[in-house]
């Protein structure tokens, strides 16, 4: 496909539209954490759902971590001797717009939201093409220490039988609520049904001794690719929910 990707800055958000169409949607100065609170399908159907009632934190496609001492993730504190950390948008390094992959590169500050305590300078990628199956979202970024940090797991970590926790940190998407897996919803795992539970727990688990200790000047790198917003649904990817009629 020779789709043309535009990338508009609204003041506080890029708009990704295909054409007429609206792709997605980030929110680069929020108060905590930049996040997608909108990535349709290629026919408008938005699969992510921004502060629920019981989990405000959770909003859209979404990066945070937890370190021993601040929280970037839950936005409000749930430990004795932690305080809520943010993610403060420096500048865009680069906005690539008009292309068949458009995208940008972002440079964050991990901090607690009082300015102190600065935790990571982050260097953040994302770029969308739509190929035949639906839009294609490669997330990459780089995460610089500025000081010693160990992160932890979050104390509603899941335990599984081998030992192995279900935990909310890292790349988050908090989908709308038809991806539950009930009713008339299923949820398809690399083109095959998938109970939720088994779908979930291979995407968020941490083996339970894990709890890196990052030197300051250590580099970290992530790389999420080929999160397909699905076209149709004959083509299901990764992690795919279907409700009938299919919202493709």
């Amino acid at each position: 496909m020779n789709t043309l990707i535009d990338v508009l800055d609204t003041g506080g958000a890029l708009e990704f539209r295909a054409g007429a169409r609206l792709a997605g949607r980030y929110h680069y100065r929020d108060a905590f954490k930049p996040f997608f609170g909108t990535l349709n399908t290629p026919k408008g159907h938005n699969v992510a759902l921004v502060s629920p009632h019981d989990h405000k934190h959770h909003k859209g496609l979404m990066y945070a971590l937890r370190a021993k001492d601040v929280n970037f993730w839950e936005e409000v504190t749930s430990l004795p001797d932690e305080v809520v950390g943010r993610q403060r948008h420096e500048r865009f390094d680069l906005v690539m717009s008009s292309n068949e992959e458009a995208g940008f590169r972002q440079v964050l500050t991990w901090e607690a939201v009082d300015g102190t305590r600065q935790s990571f300078l982050e260097t953040r990628s994302v770029r969308v093409r739509e190929t035949p199956q639906g839009y294609q979202w490669t997330w990459e970024t780089t995460l610089a220490a500025q000081r010693d940090l160990t992160l932890i797991m979050s104390q509603w970590s899941a335990v599984l039988k081998d030992g192995r926790k279900i935990n909310y940190h890292g790349l988050g998407l908090r989908f709308v609520r038809a991806f539950g897996g009930t009713g008339n919803n299923a949820i398809f795992v690399d083109g095959k049904k998938s109970p939720s539970k088994k779908a979930w727990a291979p995407c968020r688990s941490w083996p339970p001794s894990t709890a890196p200790s990052i030197p300051n000047g250590r580099n970290g790198r992530r790389r999420e690719r080929e999160s397909v917003l699905p076209r149709t649904r004959n083509n299901p990817t990764r992690c795919s929910c279907w409700k009938n009629p299919s919202p493709s």
